[in-house]
Order: C-alpha cells, then sequence, then structure tokens
C-alpha cells in the first residue's frame, strides 16, 4: 500500500493501542467491505484463518475508496516504536460479531456492511 508511509506520518499513537481511521481525501485503493442493504443476499461464510463466520455478499465489485485504516499497539520493549497490527484500505468497522473482541459499536458497524467473496 503506497499511501501507508503518508498515513503513518499522520498518526499520533498516545496509548498502548490505537485504531485510525483517515481519509486522505483522495482515492488510494479500493475497499471489498461494502455498505449492504435489505435487498442485498448477505450469509454468513467462515473465512481461512478465522473461527468466527464473516458477513459475506457476492456479486459485488470491490468500490473505490479514499479511507485507510490502520491498528497499531507501543512496542513492549521501546514505548517509543509502535508495532503494524494491521493496515487496509477502507473504513474501519471493528472486529466482526464473532470475534471476541467484537463490541456493541463494531457489531452495528457490521450490521451494515459485508466483505465482497467469490460466488459460491
Amino acid at each position: 500500500m503506497a499511501v501507508l508511509p503518508e498515513v503513518l506520518r499522520s498518526i499520533s499513537l498516545t496509548e498502548d493501542f490505537g485504531e485510525f481511521e483517515i481519509d486522505t481525501g483522495r482515492i488510494v485503493g479500493t475497499t471489498s467491505c461494502v455498505e449492504v442493504g435489505p435487498e442485498d443476499d448477505v450469509r454468513l461464510e467462515v473465512r481461512p484463518g478465522r473461527r468466527w463466520p464473516s458477513r459475506v455478499i457476492g456479486g459485488r465489485k470491490p468500490e473505490p475508496c479514499s479511507w485507510v485504516t490502520v491498528v497499531l499497539m507501543q512496542d513492549r520493549q521501546d514505548r517509543s516504536r509502535a508495532v503494524l497490527i494491521t493496515a487496509y484500505v477502507g473504513r474501519y468497522v471493528g472486529p466482526e460479531d464473532g470475534d471476541p473482541r467484537s463490541t456493541p459499536e463494531s457489531k452495528a458497524r457490521w450490521a451494515t456492511r459485508a466483505l465482497i467473496t467469490e460466488e459460491s
């Protein structure tokens, strides 16, 4: 992700852990996590490497996006450094419903979104 160095320079990690959603103001890629409505055929599917099902939808194309989400934690040995947990093009949604770290807020966000997947 070519925009990552720019995005990381805009972040100040002031706590042990941080989830950041940055609007770059320009299209930087595409996102496969899309908003869905009652007319969409959303299903639950366990993705590789996961223990819980994800909300998925087929028949959609990734959408152009200006947002980048970054999750960081402070290095335990050197508190002046950060460890990158994940970074992706797209809006912050949070842990999925089956994830033990999910919150009421992340569950509400996932209720209106799904991941684009191949048709099965």
